[in-house]
């Protein structure tokens, strides 16, 4: 893949994000009190409901271990290790969530809604990170977006469709294109680019109002110029040219994930 811009940008973000946050007063509905992410970074107040049912709303995290025991909710999408402190293993803006013995989480990229009891006690969990409290037991279900912010929403309406996993493969293609020499492919059998490659993705933008995603648009536009540039170098046998789109092909991936990370609960 190209370089990847998203944990370095996500650290700063979260660091950032950390000096403008708060404790307020937590509210309960129906016996679960309404955490947000905002709220856990000063542990008083959660103290009080320590062994408390509560609910949350973020994000899964991609570092969810592979058996699903547990995840990390974030309060942002598509972060690494963005979610801790650089240079240590503890956690930031992020909580620990726990299944149920025996029971799993499947990874989703569209926000969720975890719902469990509140554990305080030192935590060291098989990723290596470190933490005071987790909610444990918990029940994980899709959120209602409907009152969260238009970022979200934008985000979760493209998501829903596969965008993500349809970009990582693009974005894999080329790379393994640009890099044949990384990939040992042998330059006599270096195929052009499917020139539909972003076919799909388009039709993703066709039930959706276009204004609101017109930097993604423009970024395809700008991937299916570059594929041209790529095939005429292969069709011309300029191979040792393509090298040189590796520079275009950051810049995009760049651009792509920059999106991801602007939804923000």
């Amino acid at each position: 893949m190209f370089k990847k811009a998203v944990a370095l940008i996500s650290t700063i973000v979260m660091v950032v994000a950390l000096g403008g946050c708060s404790s307020t007063k937590l509210q309960e509905v129906d016996g679960v009190t309404e955490l947000k992410f905002k709220d856990t970074i000063k542990t008083s107040e959660l103290k009080k409901i320590d062994s408390k049912k509560v609910s949350m709303i973020g994000f899964m995290s991609t570092s969810t271990p592979l058996n699903g025991e547990y995840t990390y909710l974030m309060n942002m999408p598509y972060q690494n290790c963005a979610f801790c402190v650089p240079n240590t293993d503890s956690l930031v803006n992020t909580i620990a969530v726990y299944a149920p013995e025996g029971k799993s989480f499947e990874f989703t990229d569209v926000p969720v809604k975890v719902t469990g009891t509140l554990e305080f006690g030192n935590t060291t969990d098989s990723m290596g990170y470190t933490y005071e409290y987790r909610i444990k037991d918990a029940k994980l279900e899709p959120a209602d977006i409907s009152n969260l912010e238009e970022d979200i929403k934008i985000y979760t309406a493209l998501i829903n469709q596969g965008f993500a996993e349809s970009m990582e493969s693009i974005f894999t293609t080329l790379y393994k294109t640009i890099n044949y020499e990384k990939q040992e492919i042998k330059e006599e059998d270096l195929q052009v680019v499917d020139t539909d490659l972003t076919k799909d993705v388009k039709s993703m933008f066709e039930s959706l109002d276009k204004s609101k995603y017109e930097e993604m648009i423009s970024m395809i536009d700008d991937i299916d110029n570059l594929t041209k540039d790529i095939n005429k170098d292969i069709e011309s046998k300029n191979y040792k040219n393509l090298a040189k789109y590796n520079d275009k092909g950051n810049e995009l991936y760049t651009t792509y994930s920059m999106w991801l990370l602007k939804p923000e609960i």
